[in-house]
């Protein structure tokens, strides 16, 4: 009787095993976990999931609705945040060309990167600033807005720190 008493507790919206809930729990892995192998294509891009869904998987559920069969959580704006009106249930197919997409896209940019915009002695960052960047994107950090926002240099440094030194 006790054991059921709790699971009852636990068990708030009765979807632990939904394939909707395992959505929620993944777009909050590829965005906050940087351990994830999607991270570098969400969170590491600045892509987060709203604060109204972060922790509140029943709002998120009242926003998406069920999901139909044979059908993933996608972004309509690649570009914004996992957030109500921005978010869709698509068939998996589709999912799979985003995803790919974003790799040709992630390639494409790697093999015409600019050349940096200044030489080494013109960046006026101390070497530990430089050091902690460079350590910090290869831990997986893409986001070079808050990079410059964390180390409070302008976002073209960051990127010339990461030309110059990664």
């Amino acid at each position: 009787m006790q054991r059921e008493t709790l699971k009852s507790d636990k068990t708030v919206h009765g979807h632990c095993k939904s394939h909707e809930y395992n959505s929620w729990l993944h777009i909050k892995r590829i965005c906050y976990n940087k351990n994830h192998h999607q991270y570098k294509y969400h969170g590491g891009c600045g892509i987060e999931v709203d604060a109204s869904w972060r922790d509140n998987f029943t709002q998120f559920l009242k926003d998406m609705g069920v999901a139909p069969e044979g059908t993933v959580i996608a972004r309509i704006d690649l570009e914004s945040d996992f957030a109500p009106g921005n978010c869709q249930w698509i068939p998996r197919k589709e999912h799979y060309c985003q995803i790919h997409f974003l790799k040709r896209k992630e390639f494409f940019i790697s093999q015409t990167l600019p050349k940096p915009v200044v030489t080494n002695c013109e960046i006026n960052v101390s070497p530990n600033i430089i050091r902690a960047i460079v350590k910090a994107h290869a831990n997986g950090e893409a986001n070079m807005n808050k990079l410059a926002t964390q180390y409070q240099i302008s976002t073209q440094d960051a990127i010339n720190i990461i030309l110059h030194h990664a």
